[in-house]
Protein backbone atom coordinates (compact mmCIF):
# COMPACT_ATOMS: atom_id res chain seq x y z
CA UNK A 1 0.00 0.00 0.00
CA UNK A 2 0.90 3.87 -0.48
CA UNK A 3 -0.08 6.85 1.40
CA UNK A 4 -2.79 8.80 -0.19
CA UNK A 5 -0.60 11.61 -1.62
CA UNK A 6 1.38 9.07 -3.70
CA UNK A 7 -2.04 6.42 -4.46
CA UNK A 8 -2.97 9.63 -6.23
CA UNK A 9 -0.56 9.47 -9.08
CA UNK A 10 -2.08 6.54 -11.32
CA UNK A 11 -5.64 7.68 -11.07
CA UNK A 12 -3.87 11.61 -12.26
CA UNK A 13 -2.23 9.43 -15.02
CA UNK A 14 -5.11 7.79 -15.88
CA UNK A 15 -6.70 10.97 -16.17
CA UNK A 16 -3.93 13.10 -17.90
CA UNK A 17 -3.39 9.81 -20.10
CA UNK A 18 -7.79 9.97 -21.59
CA UNK A 19 -6.72 13.58 -22.01
CA UNK A 20 -4.03 12.77 -24.48
CA UNK A 21 -1.70 14.79 -22.07
CA UNK A 22 1.63 13.66 -21.72
CA UNK A 23 4.74 14.46 -19.43
CA UNK A 24 8.33 14.30 -19.94
CA UNK A 25 11.16 14.71 -16.88
CA UNK A 26 13.36 17.09 -17.94
CA UNK A 27 16.48 18.18 -16.20
CA UNK A 28 16.75 19.76 -12.65
CA UNK A 29 13.10 18.04 -12.03
CA UNK A 30 11.08 20.34 -14.33
CA UNK A 31 7.89 18.50 -15.78
CA UNK A 32 6.91 19.11 -19.43
CA UNK A 33 4.05 18.70 -20.29
CA UNK A 34 2.62 18.37 -24.22
CA UNK A 35 -1.30 18.57 -24.37
CA UNK A 36 -3.53 19.56 -27.39
CA UNK A 37 -4.97 22.25 -27.61
CA UNK A 38 -7.78 23.11 -24.53
CA UNK A 39 -7.32 19.72 -23.28
CA UNK A 40 -5.81 20.42 -20.21
CA UNK A 41 -8.48 21.59 -18.11
CA UNK A 42 -7.56 24.52 -14.61
CA UNK A 43 -8.93 20.75 -12.97
CA UNK A 44 -6.22 18.96 -14.50
CA UNK A 45 -3.78 21.90 -13.92
CA UNK A 46 -4.52 21.85 -10.60
CA UNK A 47 -3.48 18.01 -9.65
CA UNK A 48 -0.41 18.55 -11.59
CA UNK A 49 0.76 21.39 -9.39
CA UNK A 50 -0.14 19.60 -6.39
CA UNK A 51 0.93 16.60 -7.10
CA UNK A 52 4.12 17.48 -8.57
CA UNK A 53 7.14 16.00 -5.90
CA UNK A 54 5.00 12.71 -6.40
CA UNK A 55 4.94 12.70 -10.49
CA UNK A 56 8.71 13.41 -9.99
CA UNK A 57 9.24 10.34 -8.23
CA UNK A 58 6.98 8.34 -10.31
CA UNK A 59 8.58 9.28 -13.74
CA UNK A 60 11.91 9.04 -12.25
CA UNK A 61 12.16 5.68 -10.89
CA UNK A 62 11.68 3.78 -13.75
CA UNK A 63 14.86 5.34 -15.52
CA UNK A 64 17.75 7.34 -15.40
CA UNK A 65 17.69 10.72 -16.50
CA UNK A 66 17.59 11.60 -19.79
CA UNK A 67 21.00 14.03 -21.12
CA UNK A 68 19.88 17.18 -22.66
CA UNK A 69 21.50 16.05 -25.86
CA UNK A 70 19.09 13.29 -25.92
CA UNK A 71 16.08 14.94 -26.24
CA UNK A 72 13.20 14.19 -28.70
CA UNK A 73 13.90 16.00 -32.29
CA UNK A 74 10.46 17.78 -33.52
CA UNK A 75 8.77 16.81 -36.45
CA UNK A 76 8.92 19.73 -39.57
CA UNK A 77 6.82 20.29 -42.25
CA UNK A 78 8.12 19.78 -45.77
CA UNK A 79 5.53 20.33 -47.74
CA UNK A 80 8.34 20.63 -50.53
CA UNK A 81 8.86 16.84 -50.81
CA UNK A 82 5.19 15.65 -50.10
CA UNK A 83 4.81 13.63 -52.59
CA UNK A 84 7.81 11.76 -52.81
CA UNK A 85 7.67 8.12 -51.53
CA UNK A 86 9.12 7.19 -48.46
CA UNK A 87 9.46 4.53 -46.43
CA UNK A 88 6.27 2.69 -44.47
CA UNK A 89 6.46 2.49 -40.71
CA UNK A 90 7.93 -0.87 -39.33
CA UNK A 91 4.85 -1.79 -38.20
CA UNK A 92 3.31 -1.75 -41.26
CA UNK A 93 5.61 -3.48 -43.27
CA UNK A 94 4.83 -6.29 -41.09
CA UNK A 95 1.32 -5.76 -41.75
CA UNK A 96 2.03 -5.79 -45.45
CA UNK A 97 4.21 -8.73 -45.17
CA UNK A 98 1.70 -10.20 -42.50
CA UNK A 99 -1.24 -9.89 -45.02
CA UNK A 100 0.32 -12.74 -47.37
CA UNK A 101 0.34 -16.70 -47.48
CA UNK A 102 3.16 -18.11 -46.55
CA UNK A 103 3.52 -16.41 -42.75
CA UNK A 104 1.90 -17.14 -39.78
CA UNK A 105 -1.96 -16.46 -39.44
CA UNK A 106 -2.25 -13.88 -42.24
CA UNK A 107 -4.39 -11.24 -43.00
CA UNK A 108 -4.87 -8.08 -44.04
CA UNK A 109 -5.39 -5.88 -41.26
CA UNK A 110 -8.98 -4.14 -41.16
CA UNK A 111 -11.50 -3.32 -38.35
CA UNK A 112 -15.54 -3.33 -38.66
CA UNK A 113 -17.80 -1.22 -37.34
CA UNK A 114 -21.56 -0.64 -37.05
CA UNK A 115 -23.16 2.02 -35.63
CA UNK A 116 -26.75 3.03 -34.65
CA UNK A 117 -27.79 6.80 -36.10
CA UNK A 118 -31.01 8.29 -35.21
CA UNK A 119 -31.32 9.69 -38.50
CA UNK A 120 -28.92 10.05 -41.19
CA UNK A 121 -28.96 12.21 -44.90
CA UNK A 122 -27.22 10.16 -46.88
CA UNK A 123 -26.03 13.68 -49.30
CA UNK A 124 -25.19 15.12 -46.05
CA UNK A 125 -23.15 12.67 -44.78
CA UNK A 126 -21.22 11.68 -47.20
CA UNK A 127 -20.03 15.79 -47.70
CA UNK A 128 -19.02 15.37 -44.18
CA UNK A 129 -17.13 12.74 -44.74
CA UNK A 130 -15.52 14.36 -47.91
CA UNK A 131 -14.70 17.80 -45.75
CA UNK A 132 -12.61 16.03 -42.90
CA UNK A 133 -10.99 14.17 -46.01
CA UNK A 134 -9.98 17.31 -47.28
CA UNK A 135 -8.78 18.23 -44.02
CA UNK A 136 -6.42 15.27 -43.61
CA UNK A 137 -5.72 14.78 -47.67
CA UNK A 138 -1.91 15.48 -46.40
CA UNK A 139 -1.83 11.81 -44.48
CA UNK A 140 -3.83 9.81 -47.35
CA UNK A 141 -1.15 7.41 -48.34
CA UNK A 142 -1.36 4.28 -50.46
CA UNK A 143 1.30 1.58 -50.82
CA UNK A 144 3.23 1.15 -54.41
CA UNK A 145 4.73 -1.69 -55.59
CA UNK A 146 7.66 -1.08 -54.27
CA UNK A 147 6.37 -1.81 -51.21
CA UNK A 148 7.00 2.44 -50.31
CA UNK A 149 4.16 4.77 -49.23
CA UNK A 150 3.11 7.77 -51.38
CA UNK A 151 1.04 10.51 -50.24
CA UNK A 152 -2.45 10.52 -52.92
CA UNK A 153 -2.45 13.56 -55.03
CA UNK A 154 -5.68 14.78 -54.90
CA UNK A 155 -7.28 12.19 -53.97
CA UNK A 156 -10.83 11.57 -55.37
CA UNK A 157 -13.99 12.24 -53.10
CA UNK A 158 -15.18 8.93 -51.11
CA UNK A 159 -18.68 7.63 -51.94
CA UNK A 160 -20.85 6.22 -49.37
CA UNK A 161 -23.00 3.40 -50.35
CA UNK A 162 -26.33 3.76 -49.14
CA UNK A 163 -29.14 1.16 -49.02
CA UNK A 164 -32.36 1.54 -48.69
CA UNK A 165 -34.59 -1.00 -46.42
CA UNK A 166 -37.10 1.20 -44.96
CA UNK A 167 -39.72 -0.99 -46.82
CA UNK A 168 -38.07 -4.16 -45.39
CA UNK A 169 -40.15 -6.25 -42.98
CA UNK A 170 -38.53 -7.47 -39.91
CA UNK A 171 -36.98 -11.14 -41.52
CA UNK A 172 -35.75 -8.70 -44.64
CA UNK A 173 -34.18 -6.65 -42.56
CA UNK A 174 -32.45 -9.06 -40.44
CA UNK A 175 -31.16 -10.81 -43.60
CA UNK A 176 -30.11 -7.68 -44.82
CA UNK A 177 -27.88 -6.32 -42.00
CA UNK A 178 -26.32 -9.51 -41.58
CA UNK A 179 -25.56 -9.92 -45.39
CA UNK A 180 -23.61 -6.43 -44.63
CA UNK A 181 -21.87 -7.53 -41.53
CA UNK A 182 -20.82 -10.58 -43.12
CA UNK A 183 -19.22 -9.09 -46.13
CA UNK A 184 -17.22 -6.12 -44.41
CA UNK A 185 -16.26 -8.18 -41.61
CA UNK A 186 -14.31 -10.28 -44.07
CA UNK A 187 -13.68 -7.94 -47.00
CA UNK A 188 -9.72 -7.10 -46.65
CA UNK A 189 -9.25 -2.82 -48.02
CA UNK A 190 -7.23 -2.05 -50.99
CA UNK A 191 -3.93 -0.73 -49.40
CA UNK A 192 -2.58 0.08 -53.47
CA UNK A 193 -5.06 2.40 -54.21
CA UNK A 194 -7.77 5.16 -53.37
CA UNK A 195 -9.55 5.48 -52.17
CA UNK A 196 -9.54 2.55 -49.56
CA UNK A 197 -12.19 4.48 -47.57
CA UNK A 198 -15.41 2.01 -46.83
CA UNK A 199 -18.15 3.87 -45.28
CA UNK A 200 -22.14 2.51 -46.20
CA UNK A 201 -25.23 3.36 -44.37
CA UNK A 202 -28.34 1.47 -44.04
CA UNK A 203 -31.72 3.52 -43.99
CA UNK A 204 -34.27 1.47 -41.67
CA UNK A 205 -38.01 1.93 -41.78
CA UNK A 206 -38.37 4.22 -38.44
CA UNK A 207 -36.23 6.67 -39.80
CA UNK A 208 -32.77 5.51 -38.14
CA UNK A 209 -29.91 4.12 -39.93
CA UNK A 210 -27.05 2.18 -39.07
CA UNK A 211 -23.20 3.62 -40.37
CA UNK A 212 -21.25 0.94 -41.34
CA UNK A 213 -17.34 1.20 -41.43
CA UNK A 214 -14.53 -1.15 -42.56
CA UNK A 215 -11.32 0.87 -41.29
CA UNK A 216 -7.95 0.08 -43.23
CA UNK A 217 -5.84 -0.69 -40.17
CA UNK A 218 -2.69 -0.70 -42.26
CA UNK A 219 -3.40 3.46 -42.17
CA UNK A 220 -5.32 3.93 -39.20
CA UNK A 221 -4.42 3.47 -35.42
CA UNK A 222 -7.45 3.00 -32.80
CA UNK A 223 -6.86 6.46 -31.99
CA UNK A 224 -7.23 7.81 -35.53
CA UNK A 225 -10.45 5.57 -36.66
CA UNK A 226 -12.45 6.84 -33.47
CA UNK A 227 -10.95 10.19 -34.00
CA UNK A 228 -12.12 10.31 -37.92
CA UNK A 229 -15.27 8.76 -37.16
CA UNK A 230 -16.37 11.38 -34.04
CA UNK A 231 -15.52 13.86 -36.60
CA UNK A 232 -17.23 13.05 -39.68
CA UNK A 233 -20.49 12.77 -37.29
CA UNK A 234 -19.72 16.37 -35.95
CA UNK A 235 -19.00 17.65 -39.13
CA UNK A 236 -22.28 16.30 -40.24
CA UNK A 237 -24.21 17.40 -36.93
CA UNK A 238 -22.51 21.03 -37.58
CA UNK A 239 -21.43 21.60 -41.05
CA UNK A 240 -19.94 25.01 -39.74
CA UNK A 241 -17.01 23.18 -37.97
CA UNK A 242 -13.94 24.36 -39.09
CA UNK A 243 -10.85 23.10 -36.67
CA UNK A 244 -7.29 24.21 -37.37
CA UNK A 245 -5.21 23.18 -40.65
CA UNK A 246 -3.09 20.88 -40.12
CA UNK A 247 0.95 21.50 -40.08
CA UNK A 248 2.34 18.18 -40.72
CA UNK A 249 1.90 15.37 -42.50
CA UNK A 250 2.16 11.65 -41.47
CA UNK A 251 5.00 11.56 -44.38
CA UNK A 252 6.76 14.28 -42.06
CA UNK A 253 6.00 12.23 -38.55
CA UNK A 254 7.11 9.17 -40.01
CA UNK A 255 10.08 10.47 -41.51
CA UNK A 256 11.10 11.86 -37.87
CA UNK A 257 10.28 8.44 -35.88
CA UNK A 258 12.64 6.75 -38.25
CA UNK A 259 15.55 9.83 -37.74
CA UNK A 260 14.47 9.51 -33.91
CA UNK A 261 16.26 5.64 -34.28
CA UNK A 262 19.25 6.18 -35.65
CA UNK A 263 19.69 8.91 -32.76
CA UNK A 264 21.65 8.68 -29.71
CA UNK A 265 18.10 8.23 -27.60
CA UNK A 266 17.10 5.61 -30.50
CA UNK A 267 20.31 3.67 -30.17
CA UNK A 268 20.11 3.14 -26.64
CA UNK A 269 16.58 1.90 -27.09
CA UNK A 270 18.16 -0.44 -29.22
CA UNK A 271 20.47 -1.50 -26.87
CA UNK A 272 17.90 -2.01 -24.32
CA UNK A 273 16.12 -4.44 -25.97
CA UNK A 274 18.51 -6.64 -27.96
CA UNK A 275 21.02 -6.87 -25.02
CA UNK A 276 17.56 -8.93 -23.03
CA UNK A 277 16.89 -11.33 -26.38
CA UNK A 278 19.25 -14.15 -25.11
CA UNK A 279 16.91 -14.28 -21.82
CA UNK A 280 13.82 -14.39 -23.01
CA UNK A 281 10.93 -17.14 -22.60
CA UNK A 282 8.61 -18.00 -25.63
CA UNK A 283 4.99 -17.44 -25.88
CA UNK A 284 2.61 -18.96 -23.54
CA UNK A 285 2.01 -22.86 -24.41
CA UNK A 286 -2.11 -22.63 -24.67
CA UNK A 287 -2.96 -25.75 -25.69
CA UNK A 288 -3.67 -26.10 -29.86
CA UNK A 289 -6.62 -27.63 -31.18
CA UNK A 290 -4.94 -30.94 -33.04
CA UNK A 291 -4.13 -30.29 -36.65
CA UNK A 292 -4.75 -26.69 -36.24
CA UNK A 293 -3.08 -24.94 -39.30
CA UNK A 294 -1.09 -21.67 -38.69
CA UNK A 295 -0.21 -20.87 -42.27
CA UNK A 296 -3.85 -20.52 -43.49
CA UNK A 297 -5.80 -17.30 -43.86
CA UNK A 298 -6.71 -15.77 -40.07
CA UNK A 299 -10.19 -15.85 -39.33
CA UNK A 300 -10.61 -13.57 -36.59
CA UNK A 301 -14.16 -13.80 -34.15
CA UNK A 302 -15.21 -11.31 -31.80
CA UNK A 303 -15.81 -11.34 -28.32
CA UNK A 304 -17.03 -9.35 -25.27
CA UNK A 305 -16.64 -8.66 -21.50
CA UNK A 306 -18.49 -5.51 -20.09
CA UNK A 307 -18.47 -4.54 -16.60
CA UNK A 308 -20.55 -1.98 -15.08
CA UNK A 309 -19.99 1.30 -14.04
CA UNK A 310 -19.97 0.65 -10.46
CA UNK A 311 -17.70 -2.64 -10.45
CA UNK A 312 -15.04 -0.90 -13.14
CA UNK A 313 -14.91 2.21 -10.72
CA UNK A 314 -14.02 -0.21 -7.77
CA UNK A 315 -11.22 -1.79 -9.48
CA UNK A 316 -9.54 1.69 -10.52
CA UNK A 317 -10.63 2.67 -7.00
CA UNK A 318 -8.30 -0.43 -5.32
CA UNK A 319 -5.61 0.11 -8.43
CA UNK A 320 -5.03 3.81 -7.26
CA UNK A 321 -4.29 2.81 -3.79
CA UNK A 322 -1.81 0.38 -4.52
CA UNK A 323 0.07 2.44 -6.60
CA UNK A 324 -1.17 0.73 -9.89
CA UNK A 325 -2.56 2.34 -13.06
CA UNK A 326 -5.59 0.42 -14.43
CA UNK A 327 -4.12 -0.62 -17.96
CA UNK A 328 -1.24 -2.78 -15.98
CA UNK A 329 -4.01 -4.15 -13.67
CA UNK A 330 -5.88 -5.33 -16.73
CA UNK A 331 -2.54 -6.53 -18.51
CA UNK A 332 -2.30 -8.28 -15.18
CA UNK A 333 -5.66 -9.99 -15.33
CA UNK A 334 -4.67 -11.37 -19.07
CA UNK A 335 -1.45 -12.55 -18.02
CA UNK A 336 -2.79 -14.38 -15.22
CA UNK A 337 -5.36 -15.64 -17.24
CA UNK A 338 -2.59 -16.97 -19.83
CA UNK A 339 -0.74 -18.42 -17.43
CA UNK A 340 -3.04 -20.63 -16.04
CA UNK A 341 -3.93 -22.39 -18.90
CA UNK A 342 -0.72 -22.15 -20.37
CA UNK A 343 0.94 -23.53 -17.48
CA UNK A 344 3.83 -20.82 -18.21
CA UNK A 345 4.85 -18.89 -15.51
CA UNK A 346 7.71 -16.78 -17.53
CA UNK A 347 6.73 -15.59 -21.39
CA UNK A 348 6.39 -12.90 -23.56
CA UNK A 349 3.01 -10.85 -24.79
CA UNK A 350 3.02 -8.79 -27.55
CA UNK A 351 2.21 -5.13 -25.74
CA UNK A 352 0.88 -2.70 -28.21
CA UNK A 353 2.25 0.79 -27.60
CA UNK A 354 1.29 4.07 -29.55
CA UNK A 355 4.19 5.82 -31.40
CA UNK A 356 2.04 9.24 -30.86
CA UNK A 357 5.45 10.38 -29.09
CA UNK A 358 5.43 14.26 -28.21
CA UNK A 359 7.40 15.63 -31.36
CA UNK A 360 4.74 18.28 -32.28
CA UNK A 361 1.31 19.55 -30.57
CA UNK A 362 -0.87 17.82 -33.47
CA UNK A 363 0.83 14.73 -33.47
CA UNK A 364 -2.13 13.19 -32.00
CA UNK A 365 -4.31 14.72 -34.86
CA UNK A 366 -2.78 13.11 -37.97
CA UNK A 367 -4.86 10.38 -39.44
CA UNK A 368 -1.96 7.63 -39.67
CA UNK A 369 -1.30 4.39 -37.85
CA UNK A 370 1.50 5.07 -35.02
CA UNK A 371 0.75 1.96 -33.49
CA UNK A 372 4.00 0.05 -32.40
CA UNK A 373 4.22 -3.58 -30.73
CA UNK A 374 6.83 -4.82 -28.49
CA UNK A 375 7.76 -7.58 -26.62
CA UNK A 376 6.58 -7.83 -22.81
CA UNK A 377 7.80 -9.98 -20.58
CA UNK A 378 5.93 -11.25 -17.86
CA UNK A 379 7.42 -13.07 -15.11
CA UNK A 380 4.89 -14.77 -13.08
CA UNK A 381 7.67 -17.50 -11.39
CA UNK A 382 8.03 -15.48 -7.87
CA UNK A 383 5.56 -16.62 -5.02
CA UNK A 384 3.91 -13.50 -4.19
CA UNK A 385 0.23 -11.54 -4.40
CA UNK A 386 -1.72 -10.53 -7.40
CA UNK A 387 -1.09 -7.17 -6.63
CA UNK A 388 2.76 -7.70 -6.19
CA UNK A 389 2.80 -9.54 -9.84
CA UNK A 390 0.64 -6.60 -10.66
CA UNK A 391 3.54 -4.09 -9.77
CA UNK A 392 6.22 -6.46 -11.04
CA UNK A 393 4.67 -6.10 -14.42
CA UNK A 394 4.08 -2.70 -14.05
CA UNK A 395 7.39 -1.55 -13.45
CA UNK A 396 8.37 -3.49 -16.82
CA UNK A 397 6.22 -1.65 -18.83
CA UNK A 398 7.79 1.42 -17.18
CA UNK A 399 10.96 0.45 -18.47
CA UNK A 400 9.87 -0.59 -22.03
CA UNK A 401 7.80 2.00 -22.48
CA UNK A 402 11.04 4.81 -21.82
CA UNK A 403 12.69 2.44 -24.37
CA UNK A 404 10.17 2.96 -27.71
CA UNK A 405 12.77 4.79 -29.82
CA UNK A 406 13.36 1.97 -31.62
CA UNK A 407 10.97 0.26 -33.56
CA UNK A 408 9.11 -2.54 -31.60
CA UNK A 409 8.75 -4.63 -34.95
CA UNK A 410 12.85 -4.59 -35.45
CA UNK A 411 13.13 -5.65 -31.81
CA UNK A 412 10.54 -8.76 -32.61
CA UNK A 413 13.02 -9.45 -36.21
CA UNK A 414 15.95 -9.33 -34.08
CA UNK A 415 14.19 -11.83 -31.50
CA UNK A 416 13.10 -13.97 -34.62
CA UNK A 417 16.66 -13.91 -36.18
CA UNK A 418 18.27 -14.66 -33.08
CA UNK A 419 16.13 -18.19 -32.76
CA UNK A 420 16.28 -18.22 -36.48
CA UNK A 421 12.65 -18.79 -37.07
CA UNK A 422 11.67 -16.44 -39.73
CA UNK A 423 8.30 -15.99 -40.33
CA UNK A 424 6.84 -16.93 -37.25
CA UNK A 425 4.25 -15.06 -35.19
CA UNK A 426 6.79 -15.13 -32.37
CA UNK A 427 3.99 -13.69 -30.18
CA UNK A 428 0.78 -14.48 -31.54
CA UNK A 429 -0.90 -13.01 -27.98
CA UNK A 430 -1.30 -9.65 -27.95
CA UNK A 431 -2.62 -6.77 -25.37
CA UNK A 432 -3.77 -3.55 -25.75
CA UNK A 433 -4.95 -0.44 -23.70
CA UNK A 434 -6.98 2.00 -25.44
CA UNK A 435 -7.89 3.64 -21.83
CA UNK A 436 -6.19 6.57 -23.15
CA UNK A 437 -8.44 7.25 -25.85
CA UNK A 438 -10.85 8.18 -23.20
CA UNK A 439 -14.89 7.79 -23.30
CA UNK A 440 -15.85 5.36 -26.22
CA UNK A 441 -18.62 4.84 -27.87
CA UNK A 442 -19.12 1.06 -27.74
CA UNK A 443 -20.54 0.04 -31.63
CA UNK A 444 -23.19 -2.06 -31.99
CA UNK A 445 -20.78 -4.62 -33.81
CA UNK A 446 -17.51 -4.84 -34.72
CA UNK A 447 -14.30 -6.78 -35.57
CA UNK A 448 -10.77 -6.57 -35.74
CA UNK A 449 -8.38 -8.55 -37.74
CA UNK A 450 -4.44 -8.67 -37.53
CA UNK A 451 -2.23 -10.76 -39.17
CA UNK A 452 0.12 -12.45 -36.68
CA UNK A 453 -2.18 -12.99 -33.86
CA UNK A 454 -4.17 -15.92 -32.04
CA UNK A 455 -5.90 -13.62 -29.49
CA UNK A 456 -5.76 -9.86 -29.24
CA UNK A 457 -7.26 -8.69 -25.95
CA UNK A 458 -8.18 -4.74 -25.88
CA UNK A 459 -9.59 -2.81 -23.25
CA UNK A 460 -11.66 0.53 -23.77
CA UNK A 461 -13.43 3.00 -21.21
CA UNK A 462 -17.23 3.64 -22.44
CA UNK A 463 -18.90 7.39 -22.21
CA UNK A 464 -21.27 5.47 -19.67
CA UNK A 465 -18.35 4.47 -17.17
CA UNK A 466 -18.31 0.76 -17.88
CA UNK A 467 -15.11 -1.13 -19.04
CA UNK A 468 -15.34 -2.69 -22.43
CA UNK A 469 -12.82 -5.87 -22.90
CA UNK A 470 -12.44 -7.21 -26.09
CA UNK A 471 -11.07 -10.49 -27.15
CA UNK A 472 -10.93 -11.19 -31.36
CA UNK A 473 -9.42 -14.85 -31.32
CA UNK A 474 -8.84 -17.57 -34.03
CA UNK A 475 -11.28 -19.70 -32.33
CA UNK A 476 -10.70 -23.06 -34.50
CA UNK A 477 -6.97 -22.98 -33.46
CA UNK A 478 -8.37 -24.07 -29.70
CA UNK A 479 -9.95 -27.04 -28.22
CA UNK A 480 -14.12 -26.43 -27.97
CA UNK A 481 -14.58 -24.60 -24.73
CA UNK A 482 -11.24 -23.46 -23.77
CA UNK A 483 -11.44 -19.77 -25.26
CA UNK A 484 -15.20 -19.71 -23.02
CA UNK A 485 -13.45 -20.75 -20.11
CA UNK A 486 -10.47 -18.44 -20.77
CA UNK A 487 -13.00 -15.63 -20.90
CA UNK A 488 -15.47 -16.49 -17.85
CA UNK A 489 -11.82 -16.91 -15.67
CA UNK A 490 -10.92 -13.10 -16.75
CA UNK A 491 -14.78 -12.01 -15.86
CA UNK A 492 -14.30 -13.78 -12.25
CA UNK A 493 -11.30 -12.28 -11.67
CA UNK A 494 -12.17 -8.97 -12.59
CA UNK A 495 -14.88 -9.03 -10.34
CA UNK A 496 -13.12 -10.76 -7.44
CA UNK A 497 -10.48 -7.28 -7.45
CA UNK A 498 -13.74 -5.07 -7.85
CA UNK A 499 -15.32 -7.10 -5.01
CA UNK A 500 -12.68 -6.61 -1.96
CA UNK A 501 -9.23 -6.52 -1.06
CA UNK A 502 -8.87 -10.29 -0.60
CA UNK A 503 -8.54 -10.76 -4.13
CA UNK A 504 -5.25 -8.41 -4.30
CA UNK A 505 -3.30 -10.75 -2.05
CA UNK A 506 -4.23 -13.96 -3.82
CA UNK A 507 -1.03 -15.95 -4.61
CA UNK A 508 -2.90 -18.18 -7.05
CA UNK A 509 -6.05 -17.61 -8.49
CA UNK A 510 -7.68 -21.23 -9.19
CA UNK A 511 -10.13 -19.64 -12.19
CA UNK A 512 -11.06 -23.30 -13.76
CA UNK A 513 -15.03 -23.13 -13.97
CA UNK A 514 -17.01 -25.75 -11.57
CA UNK A 515 -18.04 -28.16 -13.97
CA UNK A 516 -14.03 -28.22 -15.22
CA UNK A 517 -12.77 -28.36 -11.37
CA UNK A 518 -15.72 -31.71 -10.89
CA UNK A 519 -14.41 -33.33 -13.68
CA UNK A 520 -10.68 -33.08 -12.87
CA UNK A 521 -12.14 -34.07 -9.01
CA UNK A 522 -13.59 -37.45 -10.61
CA UNK A 523 -10.72 -38.47 -13.11
CA UNK A 524 -8.61 -37.92 -9.91
CA UNK A 525 -10.81 -40.03 -7.29
CA UNK A 526 -9.80 -43.83 -6.58
CA UNK A 527 -11.77 -46.48 -8.13
CA UNK A 528 -12.38 -48.16 -5.06
CA UNK A 529 -10.51 -48.79 -2.05
CA UNK A 530 -7.01 -49.30 -1.91
CA UNK A 531 -5.82 -52.75 -1.46
CA UNK A 532 -4.04 -53.66 2.14
CA UNK A 533 -0.02 -53.30 2.07
CA UNK A 534 3.15 -51.91 -0.32
CA UNK A 535 2.81 -51.15 -3.65
CA UNK A 536 5.73 -54.08 -4.26
CA UNK A 537 4.59 -56.84 -2.18
CA UNK A 538 2.71 -58.45 -4.98
CA UNK A 539 5.71 -58.42 -6.85
CA UNK A 540 7.20 -62.09 -5.44
CA UNK A 541 4.09 -63.60 -5.42
CA UNK A 542 3.12 -62.68 -8.89
CA UNK A 543 6.74 -63.67 -10.53
CA UNK A 544 6.24 -67.31 -9.00
CA UNK A 545 2.52 -67.30 -10.50
CA UNK A 546 3.97 -66.26 -14.23
CA UNK A 547 8.17 -67.26 -14.26
CA UNK A 548 7.87 -67.23 -17.86
CA UNK A 549 6.40 -63.45 -18.23
CA UNK A 550 9.52 -61.23 -16.69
Amino acid sequence: MTDNSTAEVPALLDDLARAGVRLRLAADDRIEVIAPKGALTPALRERLTRHKPELVGWLGSSRERREPARELPVVRADEANLYEPFAPSDLQTSFIMGGREGFEYWVRPHQYMEYDLAEADPGRLEKALNRELEHQRRNLVVVRDDLRLQTVRDPAPARIEVYDVRGEDTEGLRAHIDRVRDEMKRREPVHDRWPWVDMRLSLLPDGSAKLHYNNNNLFSDAPATLRFIDTVLRRYDDPGYAPPELEISYRDCVLALAELEESPLGQASRTYWTDRIAGWPGAPEIPLAQGADPRRRSRLERRELLFPPEVWASVKEKAAARGLTTTNVLCAVHAEVLAYWSGSRHFLLNNMITHRLPLHPQMGEVFGNFASLYPLEVDWRHDEAFEDRALRLQKQVLDDVEHVYWSGVKVLQALNQHRRTPGKAVCPFAVGSALFVGGAERPVDSLLETPQTLIDCEFWDLKDGSLWVIWDVIEDMFPAGLIDAMQEAYRSIVLRLAAGDEAWRERAFAPLPDDQTERVAALNAPAGEPPAGLLHDALAHRAAEAPERP
